[in-house]
């Protein structure tokens, strides 16, 4: 299965600028937040953008145009809560794109996918985009999600990629080596109208 990608084919409007190209043979890759936190490109005033998990980059990611949703207050993201609550403050259909990276995603204890999933979609426009990372184990070795398991919660909740011929959920990059029992995978996938 072929999951490469044009920039046009992920993101129509050319300006969310996903460079999935990794160190090559270093087993590294670079995180989607920190490729469009170094693009130069700014949201356009008709787009709107959240970032999840903005940390200690939140101010950065104001200046170019994005909301921001972090746990730790000291940060002063624009909504200071936890993932599993987002529809508490953020209004349904809200966002265009949606960018996650680095929350652990356990099948027992810690985020759950499904209410990850489920509060994203919320808060996403139909035809919104989600783009995130996470660790999975396709192994079974530990509470880490597989690659189908979160392949099948995303369309479950209405998430897929219309016209694609490699299925419903796009693979953009992943990285691991064979002694490893986990990789990091991103995924992209579009909000459908239900």
């Amino acid at each position: 299965m072929d999951n490469t990608f044009t920039e046009s084919e992920i993101t129509p409007e050319g300006y969310l600028k996903l460079k999935v190209d990794k160190i090559k043979g270093s087993g590294l890759a670079t995180s989607i937040k920190d490729e469009c936190l170094s693009s130069e490109e700014l949201l356009p005033s008709d787009k709107n953008g959240l970032v999840i998990a903005s940390g200690n980059s939140t101010e950065k990611w104001r200046g170019k145009g994005w909301k921001t949703l972090d746990i730790d207050r000291s940060n002063y993201p624009d909504f200071p809560i936890d993932i599993r609550h987002m529809d508490e403050q953020i209004k349904p259909d809200s966002f265009d794109y949606i960018l996650l990276d680095g929350l652990p995603m356990n099948k027992n204890g810690g985020v759950e996918l499904e209410t990850v999933i489920q509060q994203t979609r919320n808060a996403l426009k139909n035809g919104g985009k989600l783009f995130f990372q996470t660790s999975i184990d396709d192994e079974g070795y530990s509470r880490l999600p597989t690659e189908n398991e979160i392949s099948q919660t995303l369309i479950k909740n209405g998430f897929g990629f219309e016209g694609s011929k490699s299925g419903p959920i796009q693979i953009l990059d992943q990285n691991g080596t064979p002694v490893e029992t986990y990789r990091s995978a991103q995924f992209f996938a579009e909000k459908l109208v239900r």
